[in-house]
């Protein structure tokens, strides 16, 4: 909310259906690599070597979800980003990195989490309305922060 420690929300938008059917030929989840193992097992020849063929194993949105999450926790360092916390599991998955270049600090990456951007539209609405709401909002915060709220 204007401050230098604030951090960055990412939001990346993806249709659940969408999401859900790629990540239903990635799944990274557990439980549903016993399943997919199994179903592995045929296959076929493949310059010498036996590939089994790729199969799909279907997935829930939240399954897609945290799927998402941990190749974002595999692939951003690769790109640059230091990583700072991975939730695959959480009511909202996230990940949160820092960029190794410390320009952006704090960077939280969710998909189709649309709550941060309208918490953060609100907080700026705030502000419009007049300036002595902004320092009152941020001691609220403060206030929540150190009550752990």
């Amino acid at each position: 909310f204007g401050e230098l420690s604030s951090d960055l929300d990412v939001l990346l938008a993806v249709d659940n259906d969408e999401l859900s059917y790629y990540m239903s030929y990635v799944s990274w989840d557990g439980k549903e690599r016993k399943h997919r193992d199994a179903e592995h097992r045929q296959g076929g020849w493949k310059n010498g070597r036996w590939e089994p063929f790729p199969q799909v194993v279907q997935v829930s949105d939240k399954t897609a979800m945290a799927c998402a999450v941990r190749q974002l926790q595999e692939h951003l360092p690769e790109v640059g980003f230091r990583l700072v916390r991975a939730l695959p599991h959480a009511r909202r998955p996230l990940v949160t990195v820092e960029d190794e270049a410390g320009e952006l600090g704090e960077c939280d990456v969710s998909i189709n989490n649309r709550l941060p951007l309208c918490n953060s539209e609100l907080l700026r609405s705030y502000s419009l309305v007049s300036s002595k709401l902004r320092p009152l909002v941020l001691l609220v915060k403060m206030w929540a922060k150190n009550h752990r709220v």
